[in-house]
């Protein structure tokens, strides 16, 4: 067992199941059970697999937004009624509270696409009632990217997580979720490098004052590559307790006992 692991399965309960992040996939998941492409996201089994369905979610929910505000505008232009602001003014505004990523230089609110569709959900709005970019309204499968893959740690360092983005090294984004009380270290390609759980059984009374200064010290230590100076981090920073850090050594010696055992 890794120290990743181990961390895991020691860590004390969390308040994930009553986040906002939990209540919102609760109340919007049907939403991707209309498309075979997202079914698989219908069951999370990790609270950032929840976060990663949620990325979907707020993605549909804001194309879905984009494309009844501009719809909307120009059923009341067809009508002759009066519009007090012009089209750009009038989708930015509708827009404001809704997440967004920034791209190379860019915004990105629906993220299931490509960055060139992008551009008619934040700019080119007229587009979208223009074949063949009017296809996108129902059938829009043919569209759809890997947004993890294709935005990569830029996505998860945006208004579509709450995560708190602590560092990043090497292409690596090093991140916080105070839900799942778990740090992330996720890759280029938008995936887990490692998950590193805190706040175990045995730590009495854990603290979060200052941890984003106390998490860059963590992530110092793992991007240096030096286990024994992750392991400190962790300890020293009250991360997790010493006795969490006892038991894990204790259960990799034995491990590595019982298989020179074997190798005997």
């Amino acid at each position: 067992m890794n120290i990743y692991d181990f961390l895991a399965a020691r860590q004390r309960k969390t308040s994930f199941a009553a986040s906002s992040e939990m209540a919102f996939f609760k109340k919007n998941a049907a939403l991707l059970s209309n498309r075979e492409a997202f079914e698989p996201w219908l069951n999370p089994k990790t609270p950032f697999d929840v976060v990663r369905s949620n990325i979907l979610i707020r993605s549909l929910l804001n194309k879905e937004a984009i494309e009844d505000l501009y719809f909307t505008y120009e059923k009341k232009k067809e009508k002759g009624e009066e519009e007090a602001l012009p089209l750009d003014e009038y989708m930015l505004s509708g827009m404001s509270d809704l997440p967004y990523l920034l791209y190379s230089g860019r915004k990105i609110y629906v993220p299931v696409f490509p960055s060139s569709l992008n551009l008619l959900y934040a700019e080119r709005y007229g587009k979208l009632s223009v074949s063949p970019y009017r296809r996108l309204i129902r059938d829009y499968e043919a569209a759809l990217v890997d947004p993890f893959d294709y935005y990569g740690t830029a996505l998860y360092d945006s208004y579509f997580t709450r995560f708190v983005p602590i560092a990043r090294a090497s292409g690596v984004l090093f991140c916080y979720d105070y839900d799942a009380e778990t740090c992330y270290a996720i890759n280029k390609e938008g995936r887990l490098d490692a998950r590193i759980a805190l706040f175990d059984v045995d730590l009495p009374s854990p603290s979060k004052a200052h941890m984003a200064e106390r998490l860059l010290k963590l992530s110092s230590s793992y991007f240096g590559d030096d286990p024994e100076a992750f392991y400190r981090a962790l300890v020293n920073e009250r991360l997790i307790s010493s006795k969490c850090l006892h038991d894990y050594r204790e259960k990799v010696s034995r491990s590595a006992y019982l298989e020179d055992r074997r190798d005997g």
